[in-house]
């Protein structure tokens, strides 16, 4: 993590089940942050738990909101990115580069819906809600900000992509969400653009017949084609 950052990540699981799109966003947040600087909450299912702690240092199945006093008593302040918030992030929030951050794992709802703030900020006791600007990011977009802004940049001073566009044989696809620039390119997480170009679809109809397509799914699916024959 960049220097003078000390912040903990914490990623809330806010979907009934965690797919193989969250579990990329979720995988470069380990990359941008660190492991040992991210926990991952509310995840309800066994094996959910044991491949996201390959990424992450804490695993919980509990809440944020059952852990808050945990985490304040630790850390200190709770700041939550809530897109409804009032106040933007700033790096004022960290005072020593030392905070906990809470990230909704949110996926597909465009524009959102508003589940941060009924969700986490609504049922924590002495939430920070803070917003990254009137753009929707990714999970591994407001991770990405939120370092840079406790690293010390303010808002104001990122790039952001207003939406990716990708254009391909098959036609135009365009992800409606707002990316940070780095080194001139948007910040996303590695894999994400062939994902969503060949293996999307392949899920979505699974699930229309009425299967999961979760992490847990996918590795017995990886584990079954490797398996000798």
């Amino acid at each position: 993590m960049p220097c003078g950052c000390n912040a903990l990540f914490v990623i809330e699981v806010l979907e009934p089940f965690v797919s193989r799109w969250m579990f990329l966003e979720i995988q470069h947040v380990s990359r941008l942050v660190g492991f040992e600087n991210l926990w991952i909450t509310r995840v309800r299912r066994r094996c959910e738990r044991e491949l996201l702690a390959r990424v992450a240092s804490r695993v919980y199945r509990e809440s944020v909101v059952e852990l808050e006093e945990k985490l304040t008593h630790e850390y200190g302040r709770l700041i939550v990115l809530d897109p409804s918030a009032e106040e933007p992030l700033s790096p004022g929030d960290f005072p020593g580069g030392r905070a906990v951050v809470v990230v909704g794992g949110i996926m597909g709802a465009h524009p959102p819906l508003g589940r941060t703030k009924s969700e986490l900020t609504k049922k924590l006791r002495k939430p920070i809600p803070r917003n990254l600007g009137k753009l929707q990011m990714t999970i591994d977009g407001a991770a990405f900000a939120a370092r840079e802004i406790c690293s010390g940049r303010r808002l104001q001073e990122l790039e952001l992509l207003r939406g990716l566009t990708i254009h391909t044989r098959w036609g135009t696809l365009h992800l409606p969400y707002a990316y940070p620039m780095k080194d001139g390119m948007p910040v996303i997480a590695p894999g994400e653009i062939d994902y969503v170009l060949l293996e999307l679809e392949d899920e979505e109809s699974t699930m229309v017949r009425g299967r999961r397509t979760d992490i847990c799914a996918t590795f017995r699916e990886v584990a079954a084609s490797r398996a000798p024959r």
